[in-house]
Formats: structure tokens, sequence, C-alpha cells
């Protein structure tokens, strides 16, 4: 299982427990709209990303792979982690979308379902 945490702001940002930063701005600078803490327990040890912080602008967010990406900034730079090109690493990927999906807490958030598309929580 690992814990979730998304602050909405202008700024993507990841933390790892080893405290290596990845960032990625957005164009423009904005209060948080949303912040929210997700604890999901999943059977993907490949994505047990205890204790990162995910900062994301939310109006940036328009499909799962945008909450996905962020947290594959940090997965795919840390040892041991799969190549994010591979077969495996895509089917990975899309289990753990599908698993994010079903999220009843995601669901719950209406400010965050405004910017997902309908697609993304199938299957």
């Amino acid at each position: 299982s690992f814990y979730l945490n998304i602050e909405v702001q202008s700024k993507t940002t990841v933390t790892s427990p080893r405290r290596r930063k990845f960032s990625v701005s957005s164009s423009k600078a904005s209060r948080p709209l949303l912040s929210m803490d997700i604890n999901i327990n999943t059977n993907f040890p490949e994505f047990d990303l205890q204790d990162y912080v995910i900062t994301r602008s939310l109006k940036d967010v328009t499909t799962l792979y945008d909450i996905f990406a962020v947290t594959t900034v940090a997965a795919s730079n840390l040892p041991g982690r799969p190549d994010k090109k591979s077969k495996d690493w895509r089917q990975q990927s899309e289990a753990f979308l599908m698993y994010v999906a079903q999220s009843q807490e995601l669901r719950n958030i209406p400010e965050f379902m405004e910017f997902i598309k309908p697609g993304d929580m199938t299957g």
C-alpha cells in the first residue's frame, strides 16, 4: 500500500523518503485549489511510494494519466523500478490507474471529478 497526498497548486513537486525532489512548474502561479489525502491499498509493490508528496495544478489535470505521470517522475528515477517504456511497465501502469479510478475518495471530490474524463473511470 502507499499513502498518496495530492495538494493542488501551480507547481508539481514529488519528494521521496530519501529527500530526492523532482519538480515540474506549470505556466501560471495560483494558490492551492484542493488538497486531499488518499490511502490506497494495492497489489502493486512497484508503486510503493511511501511519503511521496504530489503537487499538481488542478487545471492541468485532465485524466488520471496526468496524476500517474507525476508519480512516475520519481518512480522511474529510483533504483529497482521497472523501465517505464517496457511492456510490463505499461501494463502495471494501466492496472494501477484502474485501481485509482475506482477510489471512492476521488469520486467524492467534485472539484477533482470535474477534471476527469468519464472514459478514465471505466474498467
